[in-house]
């Protein structure tokens, strides 16, 4: 699903925002990091994409309970 809305499949939510830079991006909130990985390569037609903002999203060895819902802010290209 590439369209700004709930995505049951991916477990994610997505919106546009307007970064620090005033330019267009994607907000994505999911339930578990994959989602988001999953829900940024479908919104970027050519898979391509930039990360400007992670959050809580674990490395190996982390506790997820205690990071929290993943998100990502991501810019195709």
């Amino acid at each position: 699903m590439t369209s700004p809305a709930r995505d049951p499949n991916a477990a994610s939510s997505i919106s546009t925002i307007t970064w620090t830079d005033g330019k267009p991006a994607y907000a994505i909130s999911c339930d578990l990091p994959g989602g988001c990985q999953s829900r940024a390569v479908a919104t970027c037609t050519n898979g391509n994409y930039t990360v400007l903002k992670s959050e809580n999203m674990p490395t190996a060895g982390d506790a997820r309970a205690v990071l929290g819902s993943p998100s990502v802010v991501i810019r195709c290209g």
